[in-house]
């Protein structure tokens, strides 16, 4: 009978590890997507205002004429 019991409770230890890296991973994936989002929204504005940008303190350009 504790047998039971011991493979019940292991069976429901690793469905709970296996949910808790399934949310792991989705909410690494939604912030990854709302940096990226964040990063474009940035250069976007930056461009547009004329304020520089996340890498406004690069000025070499190439002899195409861009970074």
């Amino acid at each position: 009978m504790g047998s039971i019991f011991s493979a019940v409770a292991g069976a429901v230890a690793l469905i709970v590890s296996a949910v808790a890296f399934v949310i792991m991973a989705v909410v690494t994936a939604v912030a990854g997507i709302l940096i990226a989002i964040s990063n474009t929204i940035t250069d976007i504005l930056c461009c547009r205002l004329g304020t520089g940008g996340r890498t406004s303190g690069i000025t070499d350009t190439g002899p195409d004429g861009y970074l």
